[in-house]
Parts: structure tokens; sequence; C-alpha cells
């Protein structure tokens, strides 16, 4: 059993610029920690080769999250695990840490219930290291209400997050870094803004995309990222592996596990 999980919904549906041979070929040599889905309600974990498998078998799965994945397990459904459903994991397996990239977050005066990923840290002890709250939400308002609700927000040494892979204005948060194991716990590792996209026409494209797909039917983040990663020619996907990546190497360097 891996020593942290990643979340698979990014790997599995939140990278169409990148193949599976680009996966295995890119992945980290040995992690310590392994990739977490569900096949048939049983929660599966594996590294990259394994994972890759699943990916090229699987249309169309399933995301799951915290609060779904009981339903999800009794249903025998099959699916990518989100930050938060990768947290629910973790619990199921006695692990401490969750890795994921990009995560939920709330629009302007939305409640923390509107959003999975703040209420599974909320409810869990499981500690979350991400890159930042994607782009189509109010970051500053999303920041605040998860350390309202007592989740300790790091910069890991930063203490502005603005953004994820486009720049926001910027939103002061801790830089300290404290590992607490009985606390909730997000650290928050932004992509470099040297890396980010620049134009911001791409954003408002992608935007109006999956709201008109989530409108047919479709998932509204796979349908995102697949219109910002069609308008930066893979670039989106690339930063976004880069960034979980880095996530991955920085705790195993950083965090006794």
């Amino acid at each position: 059993m891996g020593k942290y999980l990643i979340e698979s919904a990014l790997l599995g549906q939140g990278l169409p610029g990148v193949t599976e041979g680009e996966l295995e070929s890119l992945w980290p040599e040995n992690p310590d920690g392994e990739i977490a889905w569900m096949e048939a309600g049983t929660l599966i974990t594996g590294g990259i080769s394994k994972f890759v498998r699943f990916r090229k078998e699987t249309e169309n799965g399933a995301r799951i999250c915290y609060q779904n994945f009981e339903t999800a397990a009794e249903q025998k459904r099959t699916g990518f695990l989100t930050a938060s459903g990768t947290m629910k994991a973790c619990e199921k397996m006695q692990v401490s840490y969750a890795v994921s990239c990009g995560i939920g977050g709330l629009k302007k005066q939305q409640p923390i219930e509107f959003c999975h990923d703040l209420l599974a840290l909320k409810e869990s002890r499981v500690s979350l290291i991400a890159a930042s709250p994607k782009d189509m939400f109010d970051l500053e308002h999303t920041l605040k209400e998860a350390q309202k609700a007592g989740i300790y927000v790091s910069g890991c040494g930063d203490n502005v997050c603005n953004g994820y892979l486009f720049l926001q204005n910027p939103v002061e948060i801790p830089s300290d870094l404290k590992i607490m194991q009985d606390k909730n716990c997000l650290f928050l590792r932004k992509i470099p803004e040297k890396k980010r996209i620049q134009d911001d026409s791409i954003f408002e494209q992608a935007l109006r995309y999956a709201k008109e797909a989530e409108k047919r039917g479709l998932l509204f983040h796979p349908s995102f990222n697949q219109k910002v990663d069609e308008l930066t020619e893979g670039y989106a996907s690339r930063i976004q592996l880069e960034a979980l990546i880095s996530n991955i190497r920085w705790l195993e360097e950083n965090v006794t596990i």
C-alpha cells in the first residue's frame, strides 16, 4: 500500500493532451504513493502502468467524490476519484495524505456546502496537497471560507495564491508550513507564474464551452479542461501534469510519512 494516495480524476479525465505512453514516461520512478480509483465499487490503488491500463479501458467513468463515495461503492460504479474522493480513499486505507492539483472552490457568496473538496477538508483529518482552487471559482471567497471552516491553509513558503492555470488577483495566505497530524490541512503549491496561460480570452472561451456542454449532459470540468487544452495545443495538460508530479516530489521531500 502507498504511503499517500494520488487523485485519478485529473489523470483519467483532465489531461486530454497527454497520451498513456507520455504518462508512463513522465511519471516519477518508484514513488512512495499510489493512484486511487474505483472499479465496480471496489477501491483500487496502483502504480502508473496499472492505472494506464484502466484509463485505456474506461470511457465516461464516474467522478467520485468524498460525499458520493459510499453510494458509488454500493452501486458498484466504476470511475475516477476527485481530490475529495481520494481523501475518502485515504480514510479507508488509513493514509494521512492525498495529492491533487487543481481543486474545487466556491462562487461568490456560496457557502462551503457547494464545494466537495472544502467539505471533505472540513470533515476529514486527511491532509491535501494541491496547486490552487480552479480558475472558474472566486479565489478570495473560497480561501476565506476554507479558513473560516477551520481548515489550515499553507502556501508552503509562499504567502500568496493567485490562481491555477491563469493569473488571478492575489490572495494572501499563511506561508508557514506546519505538519499537523490531527488537523485538516490544505497545502497549496502554485504553478509558477511564468508557466501560466497568459491569454485570458482562452479562459472565457473554455468557460462558455463548458457551460454549454453541461447543458447537454456532459461533465463541466472535463469539458473545460478539454477546451483549454485544445486552445493551448496541449500545453494546459502538460503544465497540470508537471504540477501534480511536483506535488508528489514535494511531499516525499518535505513530509515524514
